[in-house]
């Protein structure tokens, strides 16, 4: 659930995230747009992060092993 969550949240970041690098005028205050671009940035990272996570631990299910046995 935290993968999808932080991927939702990214990918409604996403627009705002490229509007920040283009040349049209973007509403808001620049700590608004700073943090917006922070956001997106931690929100990317760690949805990464947590897919690692996912697609170690769905392979391990997959092999029905657990950690330790796995490495």
């Amino acid at each position: 659930y935290t993968f999808l969550e932080t991927t939702l949240v990214t990918l409604s970041l996403l627009p705002h995230f490229i509007a920040f690098f283009s040349d049209v005028e973007i509403p808001g205050s620049p700590s608004a747009l700073a943090t917006t671009f922070l956001t997106f940035v931690l929100n990317l990272a760690f949805s990464l992060s947590v897919l690692g996570f996912m697609i170690m631990h769905i392979s391990l299910v997959s092999g029905n092993t657990t950690t330790i046995e796995g490495i």
